[in-house]
C-alpha cells in the first residue's frame, strides 16, 4: 500500500528497492564522515594525495585563463566603439586581418578622385571606406640621458605610445581614461600611464624623448596627467602623445565609425583599395575554416582533457594505496558486519563512501585554493608588470570538470580495496589472516603481448614520416604501459620466488609484496607512471639539447666579438677608437655587406636594387632571371636571397676552417661560394664563374631590357663549398653569407655594399666584462656579441631539475604509503617475531628491504618504458635536414639519444634510498605484543 506524509505527498514503500540503496548509501557516507573525524591524520594524508594536483592544476588554469587575452576581451582595446579599423597596406591590395584573406588578383582599385601614389589621411580613407574614420597611432619612445631603469638584457626596452588626435571622443572613448591631470593641449604635453610610472617615468615636470627612430634629436616634453592606455589587446601603453607630436615612422590606424558592422566582403572590398582591414564582426564572428580561436579552443580542450587524464591515473595510483590503508584499518570492522548479515554490496559501499568523503572535501579545499593562487599569482604579476592587461577570469567549466575528474577517480581508487573488501575470507580476517588471491596465468601471457605489440609499433615509428611517428609512437606507449601494469604481479611473483634461498629479511620482504598486492601493485605501478613520465621527458629535452648543440653555427669565431652597427654605415670610426681605447692589442677587421640578389619587396617580388651575382660562366647578361622554374631552378637564375661578404683573409683565418684551396682561390682573386651544383651540373670544386654587377631590375625574361645601364661581368673563379663549410667561415653577428670574398676582389669586380659588422680580435678570448664595455661605449645603435659556443637554456636546466623533483617525489610518495601500509598490517607479524626472540634489526630490516623492492621494481620498470619511449621519440624529432645560410644544400643528420644518466641514476637511487631510510626509522624497537585492559 502507498503512504502518504504530512504534507499530502505520496511516498515510496518503505520495503522498495530504491529506499533501501538510498538508505544504505545515507548510512555509508555517515560512517565515512564519522570515520574522517576519528582519524584526522590519515584523512589529511589521503586529502593532500587526492587535492595536491587539483591545487595546482586549478592554480594553473586561473592563472593561465587570466593571462590568456581572448579576441572578445581585447577587441575594444583595439577598436574602440568602432566597427572595424582600416591601415595602409604595403602592397598594392591588403589582407582582411584575422582570416589572412586578400581580394583575387586584378581588383586592385583605388577611390575616385585620387591616384595610387596620394598618401593616406583621413579625407582619402573616408572616402574609400564611404564613413567617418577617426585616426589613432602607435609609435615607440625612449628617454634621453639616464636610460639605466629602462635597460634589459637584450639591450633597451622602449616604451609603447599611443597617439590620439585630441582628447578621446565617440570610437576612441575606450582606448584612453584620464586618471588625474588634464588632456593633452599642445604639442609639448604628453599623459604617463601607470606602466609608465612602473618604468620609473615621472609624473609631473618635464622629460626628454627620443621618438621612433630618431635617436639624434631628443624632444621636450610636458607631463601633464596619468591616464589608462590600451597599446594592444594584451598590453597597456606607457605614454600618450599627441597627434602632432608623432614621429615618423607612427603606425597610424583609422577607426570607422558607422553603426553597420563590415562583413567579410566588405572587408575584402577595402582590401582591394590598398587597406589592411580589421573588422568586428569578422573577429566575433568569423567563417568556421577561418575561426581561429575556436580551432585553439580545441587545441585547448585536447589538451586539458589530457591533464585530466592524466590526473585521473595519477589520482588513481596516488590514492589507492591510501585508500588500502584505511581499507585494511576496517577489515576487522568490516569482517564482523559480514559476519552480521551484511552484503558485499553493503561492505562495498562504506569503503567507497569513505573515499567519496574524503574526495568531495579533499577537491573542494583545493580548488578554493589554488583558484586564490592562480587570480594571487595574476594579481601580483599585474602588478610588477603592469603593462601587460590583465582580466581575472575564472575557469569554471574546466575546474569543474576538473573537480568532478578528481572525485571520479578517488571513487575509482577507493573501489579497488573496496572490491577487495567483499572478496576477504570473513573467518581468515577474524583469525588475523588476509592474503590476496594468486595471479591469475591470463595477465602474464596479456602483459608479454602488450609489451611486445607496443616495442613493435616503437619500431614501427622509426621507419616512416616525422609527422606520422609521433602517432605510432603514442599507440607504442600506451601498449607498453598497459602491458606494464599486467606484468607488475607476475614480476612481484617471480621475486618471491628468486628469493627463496634469500636471507630471512629478503624472503619476508619478497612474500609480503605478493601476499599483499592490493597495496604493492598500486604502487609500483604509480612509481612506473611517475619514473616512465620523467625519464622520457629529461631523455627527449636531453637530446634536443644535444641536436641543438650539434647545429648550432657560431656567429663568429669563438672568444671574438662580433660588432654589427645596422643602419648607421659610418660608425666604422667610432669603432675602431673605441676598441683601442678599451681593448688594447685587438683587432678590427671590417666586414662589407654585398647584396648577392634584388632581394624582395613586401609582396614577395624581386625589387629593382643595385645588386651583384655569381652565375655559371656560360651565362650571358640576358641570360640571368628570377625565376625559379617550375622544378629546378635554370642554370642562370639568379637567387633574390643570396648575401656575399667581403672580408680580410686574416678574419676568415681566426674560424680555424680556411682550408689552403680557400686561402688560395681568395688572394687569387676569387669567390667561395655555397656548392649549387642542383642548378649549374657542374662538379664541387673550383670552376669559372661570371660575376655580374646589375644596377637594374631582373625580370623572368631577362635582365638586358630593363637594365639602366649595361651590366659589368667579370669572369673570376669560383671555390664551392658546402653549408657546413660556408657556416664555418662565419665571422659577422647579424651577418649570413652565402660567399665570402676580400675586399680588393669586390672593388675590382666593382661591387658595391653596406659597412654595418665588424669582428674584433685578439691574442686572448675576451671577457663578458669587456664585451659589455665595448657596448656601453658604442651605445644601443650597436649590437656587441660575445662568442662563448653553445650555452644550454638555463630555463630548460631549471625545468627539468623541477621536473626531476616532482616526478621523483611522487614516486617517494607512492613507496611510503605503501611502506606506511605494510608496516600497518605487518604489526600482529611484527609482534610475533619479536616474541620469537627476533631482533630490532631483522625487523627493520624486513619493512626496509620491502621499501627497496617496491621502489626498485617501479623505479627499473619506469625507466626502461621511458626509455624506450622517450628514445624513439627523441630518435625521431632529432633526424631532421639541417641546412645551412641562405639556400644550402640540405645534409640528412641522424637521429639522437642522448641520456641523461646522472639525473636518472640519482633518481633512481634516491627514491629507494629515502623510502628504505623512512621504513627504516617507522619501526618500533619494541613493538605492543598485548594489551592490558585498563
Amino acid at each position: 500500500m502507498t503512504r502518504v506524509g504530512p504534507s499530502g505527498t505520496r511516498r515510496g514503500r518503505p520495503g522498495s528497492r530504491w529506499d533501501r540503496w538510498l538508505a544504505s548509501w545515507r548510512f555509508a557516507l555517515r560512517l565515512g564522515r564519522r570515520e574522517v573525524r576519528r582519524r584526522p591524520g590519515r584523512s589529511a594524508l589521503i586529502m593532500a594525495l587526492v587535492g595536491t594536483p587539483v591545487l595546482l592544476i586549478t592554480a594553473f588554469l586561473t592563472f593561465f585563463t587570466t593571462q590568456d587575452i581572448s579576441v572578445r576581451e581585447g577587441i575594444d582595446r583595439e577598436l574602440g566603439h568602432a566597427v572595424a579599423a582600416v591601415t595602409p597596406a604595403n602592397g598594392p591590395a591588403g589582407h582582411v586581418l584575422g582570416v589572412g584573406e586578400s581580394p583575387p588578383p586584378g581588383e586592385v582599385r583605388v577611390a575616385q578622385g585620387y591616384s595610387p601614389t596620394d598618401p593616406w589621411d583621413g579625407e582619402r580613407v573616408a572616402a574609400t571606406v564611404g564613413a567617418e574614420v577617426s585616426r589613432v597611432g602607435r609609435t615607440e619612445a625612449v628617454p634621453a640621458g639616464d636610460r639605466t631603469s629602462y635597460a634589459a638584457d637584450d639591450g633597451i626596452v622602449p616604451l609603447r605610445a599611443l597617439v590620439l588626435e585630441g582628447p578621446p571622443s565617440g570610437v576612441t572613448r575606450p582606448l584612453v581614461s584620464l586618471r588625474e591631470g588634464h588632456w593633452t593641449e599642445g604639442a609639448d604635453e604628453i599623459l604617463v600611464t601607470p606602466a609608465g610610472v612602473a618604468r620609473g617615468f615621472p609624473t609631473t615636470g618635464r622629460v626628454d624623448l627620443q621618438l621612433g627612430q630618431d635617436t639624434d634629436h631628443p624632444q621636450s616634453f610636458t607631463v601633464v596627467g596619468v591616464a589608462d592606455a590600451a597599446y594592444s589587446g594584451s598590453n597597456n601603453a606607457e605614454i600618450v602623445l599627441p597627434a602632432v607630436a608623432a614621429p615618423e615612422g607612427t603606425t597610424w590606424q583609422w577607426l570607422v565609425d558607422r553603426a553597420e558592422p563590415v562583413g567579410l566582403e566588405e572587408a575584402l572590398g577595402w582590401a582591394a583599395y590598398g587597406l589592411d582591414v580589421t573588422s568586428r564582426q569578422v573577429l566575433l564572428d568569423p567563417p568556421r575554416e577561418y575561426d581561429v580561436e575556436a580551432q585553439n579552443n580545441r587545441t585547448e580542450a585536447l589538451y586539458f582533457s589530457m591533464v585530466g587524464l592524466a590526473v585521473l591515473a595519477e589520482t588513481v595510483l596516488l590514492a589507492g594505496p591510501a585508500f588500502a590503508v584505511s581499507a585494511a584499518r576496517q577489515r576487522h570492522s568490516l569482517a564482523l558486519a559480514g559476519a552480521q548479515g551484511a552484503s558485499r554490496a553493503d561492505v562495498r559501499r562504506a569503503v567507497v563512501a569513505h573515499g567519496l568523503v574524503l574526495a568531495v572535501l579533499a577537491t573542494v579545499s583545493a580548488a578554493v585554493l589554488g583558484a586564490a593562487a592562480g587570480l594571487g599569482g595574476a594579481v601580483v604579476l599585474a602588478r610588477l608588470r603592469p603593462d601587460q592587461h590583465v582580466v581575472l577570469e575564472m575557469p569554471w567549466l574546466w575546474v569543474g570538470l576538473l573537480m568532478l575528474t578528481s572525485v571520479l577517480a578517488a571513487g575509482v581508487a577507493a573501489w579497488w580495496p573496496a572490491r577487495g573488501a567483499t572478496r576477504l575470507d570473513i573467518m581468515s580476517v577474524l583469525r588475523g589472516q588476509a592474503v590476496s588471491r594468486r595471479v591469475g596465468r591470463g595477465w602474464p601471457l596479456l602483459g608479454c603481448a602488450l609489451v611486445l605489440v607496443g616495442a613493435g609499433l616503437l619500431g614501427w615509428s622509426l621507419t616512416v614520416e616525422p609527422y606520422l611517428a609521433t602517432w605510432w609512437v603514442v599507440g607504442g606507449a600506451v601498449l607498453l604501459g598497459l602491458g606494464a601494469m599486467a606484468l607488475v604481479p607476475s614480476v612481484l611473483a617471480l621475486l618471491a620466488n628468486l628469493s627463496a634461498r634469500a636471507p630471512l629479511p629478503w624472503r619476508l620482504a619478497a612474500r609480503d609484496s605478493v601476499r599483499q598486492r592490493s597495496r604493492a601493485v598500486p604502487a609500483v605501478l604509480a612509481i612506473v607512471a611517475a619514473i616512465a613520465v620523467m625519464t622520457g621527458l629529461l631523455t627527449s629535452e636531453s637530446s634536443s639539447t644535444a641536436n641543438r648543440e650539434r647545429q648550432y653555427t657560431p656567429s663568429v669565431p669563438f672568444g671574438t666579438l662580433g660588432v654589427a652597427t645596422g643602419d648607421a654605415t659610418d660608425r666604422a670610426d667610432d669603432v675602431r677608437e673605441a676598441v683601442d681605447r678599451l681593448l688594447p692589442g685587438a683587432t678590427t677587421y671590417p666586414l662589407v655587406s654585398l647584396p648577392g640578389g634584388p632581394g624582395w619587396d613586401d609582396s614577395g617580388n624581386p625589387t629593382d636594387r643595385p645588386f651583384q651575382t655569381v652565375v655559371p660562366g656560360d651565362c650571358a647578361p640576358s641570360d640571368l632571371t628570377t625565376d625559379a622554374g617550375p622544378v629546378k631552378p635554370p642554370r642562370c637564375w639568379v637567387d633574390p636571397g643570396l648575401t656575399f661578404v667581403a672580408a680580410p683573409v686574416e678574419a676568415l683565418e681566426r674560424t680555424g676552417a680556411l682550408t689552403p684551396a680557400m686561402r688560395e682561390t681568395l688572394e687569387q682573386g676569387g669567390l667561395l661560394q655555397l656548392e649549387g651544383t642542383d642548378r649549374t651540373g657542374q662538379e664541387d670544386g673550383l670552376r669559372e664563374a661570371l660575376a655580374v654587377s646589375a644596377p637594374g631590375r631582373l625580370t623572368d625574361g631577362g635582365a638586358a631590357a630593363e637594365a639602366t645601364e649595361p651590366f659589368e661581368t667579370v669572369r673570376v673563379p669560383v671555390l664551392e663549398l658546402s653549408a657546413t663549410q660556408i657556416d664555418a667561415l662565419r665571422v659577422g653577428t647579424q651577418l649570413w653569407a652565402s660567399g665570402y670574398l676580400t675586399a680588393e676582389t669586390a672593388e675590382r669586380l666593382g661591387w658595391v655594399g653596406t659597412q654595418s659588422s665588424f669582428l674584433v680580435a685578439g691574442d686572448d678570448s675576451f671577457t663578458v666584462e669587456q664585451a659589455s664595455a665595448l657596448q656601453e661605449a658604442l651605445h644601443d645603435d650597436a649590437f656587441v656579441y660575445l662568442e662563448r659556443g653553445f650555452t644550454p637554456d638555463p630555463a630548460v636546466r631549471i625545468v627539468n631539475l623541477v621536473a626531476l623533483a616532482v616526478f621523483s617525489l611522487i614516486a617517494l610518495a607512492a613507496v611510503v604509503i605503501s611502506t606506511a601500509l605494510a608496516i600497518s598490517e605487518g604489526q600482529q607479524d611484527s609482534a610475533t617475531l619479536a616474541a620469537v626472540g627476533a631482533a630490532v634489526r631483522t625487523r627493520r630490516l624486513h619493512a626496509t628491504l620491502q621499501a627497496v623492492l617496491v621502489g626498485s621494481v617501479g623505479v627499473g620498470m619506469g625507466m626502461a618504458l621511458g626509455l624506450a619511449v622517450g628514445g624513439v621519440m627523441s630518435w625521431v624529432t632529432t633526424s631532421a635536414n639541417r641546412y645551412g645560410t641562405g639556400y644550402a644544400v640540405a645534409e640528412n643528420l641522424t637521429g639522437i639519444v642522448d641520456v641523461p644518466w646522472l639525473q636518472l641514476g640519482a633518481a633512481a637511487v634516491a627514491v629507494p634510498l629515502l623510502a628504505a631510510v623512512v621504513a627504516w626509522l617507522s619501526v618500533r624497537r619494541a613493538p605492543v605484543l598485548v594489551r592490558m585492559a585498563g
